[in-house]
Formats: structure tokens, C-alpha cells, sequence
């Protein structure tokens, strides 16, 4: 899969994080590219996580008002020494991308060699815009809870004393 975003953590050390993000999620053991991440029951857990072979997996818990959101995976690796988190969009919010990407070429060739007129590119730039916009919005919203997550539960510990 192609992750977009990559995202350094040098407060913290891998074990820590890997630990705080695990007691935010509710464990799945399916993969998360095919279960649904929505939930209007009140929990105090903030993501859903599978653990692969690999690597740790988290997506974001949402409410039913965010379902139009694109979903994202964030993917903590396990076999690396450094302390990162990874991006990606879930499959189906991927192919939406990608279509909408090719549709979006599709119809500026067309509008170049005059097959379709501009106010047709306009309408497919401006879906394009606004699902692309979403991504980010997305993107922010994951970013802050994780660092919510981490925050919240950092503090929530008893600093040992040596």
C-alpha cells in the first residue's frame, strides 16, 4: 500500500508509543481495511487496532456525522528501531482517489482537445477539490488524536522516580 504521510515521534520512545496507542484501541482481529470504523456508542477508546506481522495497525474511530470522511491507516512498524507513524487511505477511500484522479485527467485531455466543454472539467476539478480537502481534513483530524491519545494517557501515568 502507498502511505502518503510519515510522521516522526521523538518525545517518546517505540515501546511507549506502541503501548499508549494500544490502550486507546479496541483490538480487531480482522483486517481493518474491511470492517467498518464507525460507532455512536460512547467509549473512551479513540482508535481500532489489528496487529500484523509486521506492524501495528490503528484507524480512527468516527462518528456516524464524519461516515463521508475518507478513512486512513496508520500503521506503527515494528521492526525498525525508530519511532514513526505511517499514513495511508483504506482500500475503498483509495480507489475513490484514484478514480477520481483519472477522472480528473480524463477530462482535462477531453477539454483540451475540445470533446467536452470547461464548465464539465470545472465540475470534475471541484469534486476532486472538495474530496481531496476531506483527505486533509481527515488527516488532521487522526493527527490530533493521536497526539490526544498520547498526551492523555502520558499523563494519566505515574512518572517512576529513580
Amino acid at each position: 500500500m502507498f502511505y502518503f504521510k510519515k510522521v516522526y515521534i521523538n518525545d517518546l520512545s517505540k515501546t511507549e508509543v506502541e503501548r499508549l496507542l494500544r490502550k486507546a484501541s479496541l483490538k480487531r482481529v480482522d483486517s481493518l481495511d474491511l470492517i467498518s470504523a464507525s460507532t455512536d456508542v460512547g467509549t473512551d477508546k479513540l482508535f481500532l487496532g489489528f496487529i500484523g506481522k509486521s506492524a501495528l495497525l490503528f484507524t480512527r474511530l468516527h462518528t456516524s456525522l464524519e461516515r463521508f470522511l475518507p478513512k486512513l491507516i496508520i500503521k506503527l512498524p515494528l521492526d525498525t528501531d525508530e519511532c514513526y507513524y505511517q499514513l495511508r487511505l483504506k482500500s475503498l477511500s483509495a480507489i475513490v482517489c484514484f478514480v477520481l484522479a483519472l477522472l480528473l485527467m480524463l477530462s482535462l485531455f477531453q477539454t483540451v482537445t475540445g470533446e467536452i466543454n470547461v464548465d464539465g472539467f470545472f465540475t470534475v476539478l471541484l469534486i476532486c477539490i472538495v474530496y481531496f480537502g476531506l483527505i486533509l481534513l481527515e488527516v488532521k483530524i487522526t493527527s490530533s488524536r493521536i497526539n490526544k491519545a498520547l498526551s492523555q494517557l502520558l499523563s494519566t501515568i505515574p512518572l517512576q522516580v529513580s
